[in-house]
């Protein structure tokens, strides 16, 4: 496809009424959610099986996802410059109206791998769908470059409301949280900054930019998940592991 969302929604939203962008993406993670509450393995799994060496291989897939997602953002420069579908003008967005000032968060986990003693190799083999979640951001990019904020909304959103559990459980099978947690408590205590973002998505007005904001969180949601489901994150580990043997 050449065009994230399709031009037939474009044309006939264009002069529809406008919803606010944020009950879209609040919907959408409530819907996330329950599909994951309602997977018993995936739950038994992140809440009661996750330990230091699983931990250490969580990070870096997100290390991987966060660095990918930052250079994107970084390439798309201080604006974000858009075509409009529908009458072809072109559309500019300030970053810094939208992007929170704590969206660098690949400093963050780097620091918790150098604390934990799993080692874990820079040579990291990704898992296809993380490559794939890579691949999707590079794609939005190119294509419709504010779309990348939902991204970022989702990885935002699910380490929000997951962290203060998957803390819980590193906790119980003895992994010292003040040390090498610095990336999940960060998000414990940073609610408020997940609605000011919210809220500043809401600025945006035009359907289609809030559709591929909300399509792109939609598609990478359900990526992440397959991600971390757990017969295929443990399947990854071994071979990452193996390989380092």
């Amino acid at each position: 496809m050449s065009n994230i969302v399709d031009l037939a929604q474009v044309r006939e939203n264009h002069y529809g009424r406008r919803a606010k962008i944020s009950t879209s993406l609040k919907r959408l993670s409530r819907d996330n959610r329950r599909q994951l509450l309602a997977c018993y393995p995936y739950m038994r799994f992140w809440l009661h099986q996750l330990d230091a060496h699983y931990y250490a291989h969580f990070l870096r897939l997100h290390l991987s996802l966060r660095e990918s997602l930052e250079q994107q953002i970084a390439l798309a420069g201080e604006q974000f410059a858009v075509i409009n579908q529908f009458d072809h003008h072109a559309k500019l967005f300030s970053a810094a109206n939208y992007l929170p000032s704590d969206y660098h968060k690949s400093q963050l986990i780097r620091a918790d791998l150098e604390k934990l003693n799993t080692a874990v190799s820079e040579d990291y083999l990704l898992p296809l769908q993380a490559e794939r979640l890579i691949s999707y951001m590079a794609r939005a990019s190119d294509v419709y470059s504010i779309a990348l904020l939902g991204v970022l909304y989702m990885l935002d959103e699910q380490l929000s409301f997951a962290a203060p559990a998957l803390l819980r459980g590193l906790h119980s099978k003895g992994v010292d949280t003040s040390e090498a947690c610095t990336y999940l408590r960060h998000h414990c205590g940073n609610r408020s900054s997940l609605w000011r973002f919210l809220r500043s998505l809401d600025n945006i007005t035009d359907f289609q930019t809030q559709a591929n904001v909300t399509i792109a969180a939609t598609v990478t949601y359900e990526m992440h998940r397959e991600m971390l489901a757990p017969r295929r994150f443990r399947q990854s580990v071994q071979r990452n592991t193996q390989r380092d043997e």
